[in-house]
């Protein structure tokens, strides 16, 4: 997906106003689609961030969402974003 097409997780969720440290911890996730469905009151997303959050420390983003926009479930999809790896420069071979 192009770059203009992923939206910063707090911008994307801005009236959620989590502490300090959790804000920290998702300013680097980027969502890359978002559904909200009325009917089953329901928002899910996939995000990519460099450092996917543990099992526990997502659905404790996903309820504190849930809270803040009054709905019944969250669900984030969380991929790890690939990081460009410099390939590692040649060494000469002692002769």
């Amino acid at each position: 997906m192009p770059e203009a097409q992923k939206i910063p997780f707090l911008k994307l969720f801005s009236a959620w106003k989590p502490g300090e440290e959790l804000a920290g911890l998702v300013s680097g996730y980027l969502v890359t689609r978002a559904v909200i469905d009325k009917h089953t009151r329901s928002i899910r997303a996939s995000v990519e961030c460099p450092n996917p959050p543990g099992e526990e420390l997502r659905r404790t983003i996903e309820r504190s969402l849930s809270l803040t926009y009054r709905v019944e479930q969250v669900e984030l999809e969380v991929a790890g974003q690939p990081e460009a790896v410099p390939a590692p420069a040649a060494e000469p071979i002692p002769v």
